[in-house]
C-alpha cells in the first residue's frame, strides 16, 4: 500500500482540492476526524434516483470500492473515502470521476 502508484495512495489536500475543481458536486467534509468526499445529487423523480443508485452500485463492484449511499425520494447522497488507509486516495477520485460521468447523462 505504500507504492506511490497504488490505487490506495493517499492524496494531499492540495491535490484533492485541485482534482475536485472539475467535479463541482463534490466537496470535502470531516466526519469523526476523517476526511471524506461528499456529494448530493437530485433527480426528476424516485425512478431516476434509483436508476442512478443502481449504476453507482455497478461502479462500486467494478472498482471493488464501496461508498456510503443514501436515497431519499429524488435525492442520492454519497460519502466516500479509502477505509484501508483512512484517507482520500486515488481510487476515490476514480470513483468520483465515474459517478460524475454517469450523473451528467441525467441532466
Amino acid at each position: 500500500m505504500n507504492d506511490p502508484n497504488s490505487r490506495y495512495s493517499p492524496l494531499t489536500i492540495e491535490d484533492l482540492n485541485k482534482a475536485l475543481e472539475k467535479y463541482k458536486a463534490w466537496e470535502i467534509i470531516t466526519e469523526d476526524s476523517q476526511l471524506k468526499c461528499f456529494a448530493k445529487f437530485s433527480f426528476q423523480n424516485f425512478s431516476f434516483a434509483f436508476a442512478f443508485l443502481s449504476q453507482i452500485a455497478m461502479i462500486s463492484e467494478e472498482l471493488n470500492h464501496h461508498a456510503e449511499l443514501w436515497n431519499l425520494y429524488n435525492t442520492v447522497t454519497i460519502k466516500i473515502y479509502t477505509h484501508e488507509t483512512k484517507s482520500i486516495s486515488k481510487i476515490d477520485l476514480v470513483f468520483i470521476e465515474k459517478v460524475s460521468e454517469v450523473y451528467s447523462s441525467y441532466k
